[in-house]
């Protein structure tokens, strides 16, 4: 069986989460393009969901509708922008990148610290 590639960064999504698109994921995505007939009434309302016709109820349901919309957030020019804007902000607010690993290279007493040889 093929591993499902998700579109987005799979950070937001539990363990469990992720184990449920290694493992249903190709389906689910099948199902939700059509490439797949429902053969269940829970199948057809997880289409209903994926078309935005029904609230998400079940746990696949509720993933499914949860990744579509991480996808909408990170494709979103506006959304790519403040990210990186809120992440250079925080950086600053730091004192940049590096900073903590400088302040403890200085306080140990320089980047390597040495080790004396018995």
């Amino acid at each position: 069986m093929r591993r499902f590639t998700l579109l987005c960064s799979p950070g937001i999504f539990s363990d469990r989460e992720l184990e449920v698109f290694h493992r249903w994921g190709n389906w689910m995505d099948s199902l939700a393009r059509g490439s797949i007939e429902p053969s269940t009434e829970a199948q057809e309302r997880f289409i209903r969901v994926a078309r935005g016709q029904a609230e998400p109820f079940t746990e696949y349901e509720i993933l499914w509708w949860k990744y579509n919309e991480r996808i909408k957030i990170e494709s979103d020019p506006d959304h790519r922008r403040a990210m990186r804007s809120e992440a250079r902000e925080v950086d600053r607010s730091f004192g940049g990148p590096r900073s903590w690993h400088k302040a403890n290279a200085a306080r140990r007493g320089g980047y390597f610290k040495r080790v004396k040889r018995k």
